[in-house]
């Protein structure tokens, strides 16, 4: 916890996904609890590794999946369902995808979700998506937003995986891509 809030550099290290994701069941406890909902982590059994900064990794993860806790504070208690789930998006990048069960967005709120200090928040200050947005390009990836077709929203983003020699393996970024930006 303490790593989340120092103000450091960024770190490049190899990073297990499963590792990364796992802790945020310890991390995210008091929030699931309060908020009455369920965490569920589904993992490809053989996710690659990639390099990066752990702490700007979760930093995107928790705002990501507290944003969809508080997306579901209207849900019935027995709904309310945040997914998290990894898998070996292509053979050069891995993706994480984070669904909840609330609202979901409409159309004019998709287009404009990264415009600097927009928010679907009553008490927002419209940066979080923008931040993590960042980080993640700044890992050579790519986050998107879609609405779910049923109801609630997913946020997915990829990030390169590393070759044996721990050398992120190029790939098409135009494959990675899926929905809005």
């Amino acid at each position: 916890m303490r790593s989340l809030l120092k103000k450091q550099g960024f770190k490049r290290e190899q990073i297990e996904i499963k590792r990364l994701i796992e802790t945020l069941e310890t991390l995210l406890q008091v929030a699931i609890m309060s908020h009455k909902a369920r965490l569920r982590i589904i993992l490809d059994p053989a996710l690659p590794q990639i390099c990066g900064d752990t702490v700007q990794l979760q930093q995107v993860l928790l705002n990501l999946v507290l944003n969809a806790l508080e997306a579901m504070a209207d849900c019935p208690i027995g709904e309310r369902e945040v997914t998290v789930r990894a898998t070996a998006y292509t053979i050069s990048a891995v993706k994480i995808t984070i669904s909840d069960r609330g609202p979901g967005f409409s159309s004019e709120k998709l287009a404009n979700l990264f415009a600097p200090f927009f928010t679907t928040k009553k008490d927002g200050m419209g940066i979080g998506l923008s931040v993590c947005r960042t980080i993640v390009e700044a890992h050579g990836g790519r986050l998107t937003v879609e609405s779910n077709p049923d109801r609630g929203a997913t946020v997915g983003f990829t990030l390169p995986v590393n070759d044996q020699e721990g050398q992120q393996i190029r790939g098409s970024s135009s494959s990675l891509i899926r929905g809005p930006r």
